[in-house]
């Protein structure tokens, strides 16, 4: 969800509201909702980020499996809004009709001959989008308070600004991430493939680099305050981007202090902010009986139901087949690369908005 939030994209929220719906939804599920993740990981089932399983086993294949099922699941909502939404699915019919049979064949291909440069490109472009698509998305949400607020914060250098900020704060992080806990990371086999295709960069001159997008950060720092406080805004209007930009400083310096924690927190953070994205900007549609077909009617209208049978089955299945994962099945693998890539491709189509003037904010 890499584009700005609006009223025109159905949030239903009051004029005057700085928030993208209410108070307590955008802070439980667009801000802060892995908190309580975090908490239920680290004292509930007492697992603090490490790889000595001998004694949490199990409890780290459930976070493993809950984090993952989710992940699939939230992939599964962009499919159903551009399956069973007739609007966006006529915008680009042919697109989605081909599209998910050359990806699908295309991957399928690449790990059937297994050749090494093949494979490693694809996951190396795989893992770089994830990245994007993950920052992107908590780029967007901010944007959404910044259109709800107005006062000139709306507009391009303010977007330009927000993006430098979070990407600053992102590579500061990654830098020294790098000098920090490369060795640690190396050694996760589920992050192999992000640290593969950053380390080269970030390994060479570590000190340096963390030196130099630190400098980089605390000018970018400045230049934002700088112009976020000319705009004469009330506090209380500003504060749903506050709030933000504090949950995306806690989560990168979660990723500094414990980098599986972080990326844990990251990724189940990333999927519940879609949830409630989707839930709170289809509302009107579902009011307006806009979905057609019986699965896109049922689904919708029985929001709760279907989404709480669609994770929890996917939480079943991916704890009962973990294993096999991890063992590199050709079909399996080719199911989850390409629905990951699907998902990366449809996403950064399905929430652009109509008129090309804001086509810039994305």
């Amino acid at each position: 969800m890499q584009s700005t939030l609006s009223k025109h994209q159905g949030v239903t929220v009051t004029d005057d509201s700085p928030w993208l719906r209410s108070a307590v939804y955008d802070l439980c599920f667009f801000a802060f909702p892995w908190v309580p993740f975090l908490l239920l990981v680290v004292f509930g089932l007492e697992w603090h980020g490490d790889f000595s399983l001998a004694q949490n086993r199990d409890n780290f294949k459930l976070i493993v499996s809950f984090l993952f099922s989710l992940n699939f699941a939230h992939r599964n909502y962009t499919y159903v809004v551009t399956y069973s939404d007739k609007r966006v699915f006529l915008t680009r019919k042919t697109l989605f009709i081909l599209s998910p049979l050359l990806v699908f064949a295309s991957i399928f291909t690449v790990y059937y001959f297994r050749h090494p440069v093949f494979v490693q490109l694809l996951v190396t472009c795989l893992a770089l989008w994830n990245l994007w698509h993950n920052i992107m998305q908590r780029y967007g949400l901010p944007r959404g308070y910044a259109y709800r607020i107005k006062q000139g914060l709306e507009q391009r250098h303010h977007a330009c600004l927000d993006l430098a900020l979070l990407w600053g704060m992102v590579l500061f992080t990654m830098a020294l991430g790098a000098l920090l806990h490369l060795s640690m990371a190396k050694s996760y086999r589920l992050a192999q493939a992000t640290v593969n295709a950053l380390a080269p960069f970030f390994e060479s001159y570590p000190f340096p680099i963390a030196v130099a997008f630190g400098l980089l950060l605390a000018v970018l720092c400045a230049w934002w305050i700088h112009a976020e406080w000319q705009s004469v805004i009330p506090f209380k209007q500003r504060l749903p981007r506050c709030l933000f930009l504090l949950s995306n400083v806690s989560l990168l310096t979660l990723c500094l202090l414990n980098p599986i924690l972080g990326i844990f927190a990251f990724g189940f953070s990333h999927s519940v902010e879609y949830f409630a994205y989707v839930h709170a900007a289809q509302k009107n549609k579902v009011q307006q009986q806009q979905y057609q077909g019986a699965i896109g009617s049922f689904f919708w209208n029985h929001i709760f139901f279907s989404a709480s049978l669609l994770i929890g089955l996917q939480i079943l299945l991916y704890y009962h087949i973990s294993d096999e994962i991890l063992k590199k099945d050709i079909l399996l693998t080719t199911f989850l690369t390409g629905t990951a890539a699907m998902h990366f491709f449809y996403d950064g189509i399905i929430w652009k908005k109509s008129k090309s003037v804001n086509k810039w904010v994305l």
